[in-house]
């Protein structure tokens, strides 16, 4: 029985790398493809003979085509699912060539393999770890046409030394080109008790980066979770981009329970690149993992988890590397009853309309000492009131490691005729307003508050505005003070499609 459980384990382990390779020849030469795969996989016995197992593979396209996703199971005799794990192959470059990455579900194994095309055969080498310790392996897959292929499959446990050789063999046909609809939540047993689990759907990520040499990078990043599986894993595609909207990179992160932890690999798409978070699941605090070994020197903390939105910051040594916001995008909301009456205008502060929806906002504050403080942030509005008014949710975070979060009302005043205004701070502050005119294309409001240098007049312009973008500038005047302090809050919004 022993001899059975260790040939089906080493058998598992091999069909996630094996079968990664299942989309090798598609993916570098047509691109990502879905599709559904028939496996047989014969694990070559000491005596010579053969245990086969029946297998599947199920392939998905991540970030528009750029990253096959396969999702493998293999099967009992009687057609229960004994094993599932999980591939992610980055797109060819122009030299043929690929990296994947292997994990399973329930399992700390890992594997990174590269592959290239050598006269029509896909041949990859790589190393990893599974129950048996570190290893390295080489294989070679033919493919008698574009529906079939056969992998051959190596291994070394002992720095190649010596090898054991075929380890595997896997015949495979493809028999659909769609794959069926995934899991639209966690399983019940995996979301039970853990407070790790996000909602499905995409997100928007406020990014902060603390460089070893103390300098900060701020980002965006969008994050799409999906649940893959039979609902026993989350996974998340991310693409992070610079506040100018260039893509700095993408990562996967795989998350499946562990024990009694919620285990997270998270790779960076075509290189070797992988970070490996363990959290209890009844605890929002945990550590990294680095070498198969917990790592107290790094730690995460996650705080505010909701189904839309969470906080988490990385830190090493108690000095801050990363911290990051995200918001769930909110599908985009009906337009408002104008106050106004129907008449239909082409002025944008008629009814602030233009507000609603998602947005990531590249942001600025002016310090004391003249210099601007950067950030990046997120605003969700949507209407209130029988919708007739509008409520607009800011989160912001800066790149010294400060931020903000609150909400601003707008609220037509039938008696003064203008739109009233107000802030409320997290902390609870609310600072008043109002519009000074309604049927422009520049919505100017004055903010009137205090503080330790007197009372004053915040003047806001929202301007330049279309659908996609605004922009957003605050000037101050303190009462007795000739002297307009200009820029004191800027922003420009972006807006976020869910």
């Amino acid at each position: 029985m022993l001899m059975k459980h260790s040939l089906i384990t080493l058998l598992v382990c091999l069909l996630g790398i094996v079968s990664v390779q299942t989309q090798a020849q598609t993916i570098m030469l047509n691109g990502c493809q879905s599709g559904f795969w028939e496996l047989t996989s014969k694990d070559v016995q000491a005596d010579g003979s053969y245990l086969s197992n029946r297998a599947t593979s199920t392939s998905h396209c991540l970030f528009d085509g750029s990253v096959s996703m396969d999702e493998f199971r293999m099967y009992a005799e009687q057609g229960k699912v004994v094993f599932r794990g999980m591939s992610l192959t980055s797109i060819a470059d122009e030299e043929n060539k690929q990296k994947t990455l292997w994990a399973m579900v329930g399992d700390s194994g890992l594997t990174i393999t590269d592959g290239h095309l050598d006269k029509g055969v896909l041949k990859t080498e790589g190393s990893g770890k599974d129950n048996s310790g570190s290893f390295m392996e080489r294989s070679t897959t033919t493919y008698p046409s574009e529906d079939q292929y056969i992998f051959v499959l190596e291994r070394s446990y002992d720095q190649g030394s010596n090898w054991i050789s075929p380890y595997n063999e896997i015949s495979a046909k493809r028999v659909s080109d769609a794959p069926p609809p995934l899991p639209i939540e966690l399983d019940e047993a995996v979301a039970k008790n853990n407070q790790h689990v996000r909602a499905v759907g995409s997100w928007h990520l406020s990014i902060r980066i603390v460089n070893p040499d103390g300098s900060t990078e701020l980002r965006h990043g969008l994050e799409k979770v999906t649940v893959i599986l039979d609902g026993l894993a989350e996974l998340s595609e991310i693409s992070e981009f610079d506040t100018d909207g260039t893509l700095v990179s993408q990562k996967v992160r795989f998350s499946s329970r562990y024990a009694d932890t919620w285990r997270s690999v998270l790779w960076t798409v075509g290189s070797s690149t992988v970070l490996i978070d363990e959290l209890p699941v009844n605890s929002l605090s945990g550590h990294q993992v680095n070498n198969g070994q917990m790592d107290r020197k790094t730690s995460i903390k996650v705080s505010e988890l909701s189904p839309s939105h969470y906080v988490m910051a990385i830190k090493r040594d108690d000095q801050t590397l990363l911290n990051v916001i995200g918001h769930k995008l909110i599908p985009e909301p009906k337009p408002i009853v104008s106050p106004l009456g129907t008449e239909v205008t082409d002025f944008a502060c008629r009814d602030y309309n233009f507000v609603l929806g998602n947005w990531k906002l590249n942001a600025s504050s002016l310090k004391p000492d003249g210099s601007r403080n950067h950030g990046v942030g997120y605003v969700h509005a949507y209407p209130i009131h029988d919708n007739s008014a509008t409520a607009a949710e800011m989160h912001v975070f800066f790149e010294d490691g400060t931020g903000f979060r609150g909400t601003t009302t707008r609220v037509y005043n039938v008696m003064s005729g203008r739109w009233d205004v107000a802030w409320i701070s997290d902390g609870g502050k609310a600072t008043t307003g109002h519009s000074i005119a309604n049927n422009t294309d520049v919505c100017d409001e004055i903010w009137a508050s205090r503080d330790q240098r007197g009372t004053f007049k915040d003047t806001l312009r929202l301007f330049d505005i279309t659908h996609d973008r605004f922009e957003v500038q605050m000037n101050r005047l303190y009462d007795g003070n000739p002297r307009i302090i200009k820029d004191i809050w800027v922003y420009t919004a972006f807006r976020l499609q869910p």
